[in-house]
């Protein structure tokens, strides 16, 4: 899942953001990166709560604590948080480097003394 996030495979449309302006598609990657977040933040609230749950059961082979099979969730989701929050970052430096380049445009690139 985390690796899913981190190499930007999932929730990716791609024929819509070619046909738009450029500020619509940067606003759908905000949205994105936000979504994503809100999902990791899900994903380890109730990953830890499963983890907990089934930490009261052993496992009838090794009598092993059956959260082994559980633990991945929050793990994975604590990734998926840290990546797209990365992804966010980039985005919104992206968003003010154009910003500030459009601005530099428009002044004729003249810096104000």
């Amino acid at each position: 899942m985390a690796l899913g996030v981190k190499e930007n495979l999932h929730i990716n449309i791609t024929v819509l953001p070619k046909k738009l302006p450029r500020v619509f598609n940067d606003s759908l990657n905000l949205i994105k990166y936000i979504l994503e977040i809100f999902i990791g933040i899900v994903l380890l609230y109730f990953g830890i709560g499963l983890t907990q749950n089934a930490g009261r059961s052993k496992l009838p082979a090794t009598g092993m604590s059956n959260a082994v099979n559980y633990i991945i969730v929050p793990i994975a989701s604590v990734f998926i948080i840290l990546y797209a929050a990365y992804f966010l970052y980039v985005a919104i430096a992206d968003l003010r480097r154009v910003a500030k380049a459009k601005k530099s445009d428009m002044t004729g690139g003249a810096s104000h003394v």
